[in-house]
């Protein structure tokens, strides 16, 4: 705690213990990459700032719920289980 008493400019966070919050940046950061980093061509740190904060607000203007689900291969895979899970 001295350390950030000295340094004013960092905060400390204290992140959930599990990992699942780091699915959903990686996600963020794959879209990211895909919409606009990919076969991106930027001038300067402004331009890509620039490029970046636009495609932030147009996501954030098109977004919707997400609903996670995960349906295991070997479900459908086991002689005697249906497509729909296991009995």
């Amino acid at each position: 705690m001295e350390w950030f008493e000295e340094h004013p400019r960092w905060t400390l966070h204290c992140t959930p213990k599990h990992a699942s919050w780091l699915n959903q940046i990686e996600c963020a950061f794959s879209d990211l990459q895909r919409c606009v980093l990919a076969r991106g061509s930027f001038r300067s740190k402004d331009e890509l700032r620039d490029k970046v904060h636009a495609y932030l607000w147009w996501h954030n203007e098109r977004a919707e719920p997400f609903e996670w689900t995960y349906r295991p291969a070997s479900w459908s895979a086991i002689p005697g289980k249906t497509s729909d899970g296991p009995d």
